[in-house]
């Protein structure tokens, strides 16, 4: 599956042509990757963590991690609402 990374050049929210690949994969996979389309779609409940098995993070037995999708949004939001946007993280994700 491909990973498309998650950009904001200062004006839009970007997408690719970069994937974060399966390592360290999206912020999801709890490997310390960056933000992706795969993270919004956790985000947005689209893909449901409960549905997949436990094979992440670093040890490799812990569930897709929504929590820190999130956090990464939230980073990247603080960054967005400088410039006076103001979306929240689900209409980023969106």
């Amino acid at each position: 599956m491909l990973c498309w990374i998650l950009h904001f050049d200062g004006a839009r929210m970007r997408v690719g042509p970069d994937s974060a690949g399966a390592q360290p994969g999206p912020a999801c996979y709890g490997r310390g990757g960056p933000l992706t389309v795969t993270d919004c779609n956790v985000l947005l409940g689209r893909i449901q963590p409960d549905y997949f098995p436990a094979v992440f993070g670093a040890s490799g037995a812990a569930t897709l991690d929504r929590v820190a999708a999130r956090q990464k949004f939230l980073s990247l939001s603080t960054n967005i609402n400088k410039n006076n946007n103001l979306q929240s993280i689900e209409d980023m994700a969106m």
